[in-house]
């Protein structure tokens, strides 16, 4: 009996610590809802940021260098969301007002609808 007792015991600890490490990842996952930086070596496309420019467009999936002046970051747009604050990947300093990215679904890689 005490010994099937520890086995429960065992077991429930052991599914209790696998699910806060869950949760723990899953707090993690949340910074990937945007996307992640990139190198912009590894950039599809590049996009200068002006004064004026108040929304970019780009496909799940892009690795897209922007240029704002004298500064160059990259943003792989890997994420679940659908529009993205820019600011949340520029470097300090780099961006005078907010960028808007719309982030639509991947179609290079899509089949046609029949």
């Amino acid at each position: 009996m005490k010994t099937s007792l520890l086995a429960v015991s065992l077991a429930a600890f052991v599914l209790g610590t696998s699910s806060l490490s869950a949760m723990a990842a899953d707090t993690s996952k949340s910074d990937k809802l945007l996307g992640s930086t990139a190198s912009p070596a590894e950039a599809d496309m590049g996009i200068v940021l002006s004064d004026r420019t108040r929304s970019v467009h780009v496909e799940r999936g892009d690795v897209v260098k922007f240029t704002s002046g004298a500064q160059t970051f990259a943003v792989r747009f890997d994420g679940t969301t659908e529009i993205v604050p820019l600011s949340k990947f520029a470097p300090p300093n780099t961006l005078t007002h907010e960028v808007s990215v719309y982030v639509g679904p991947q179609t290079k890689y899509s089949l046609p609808n029949p």
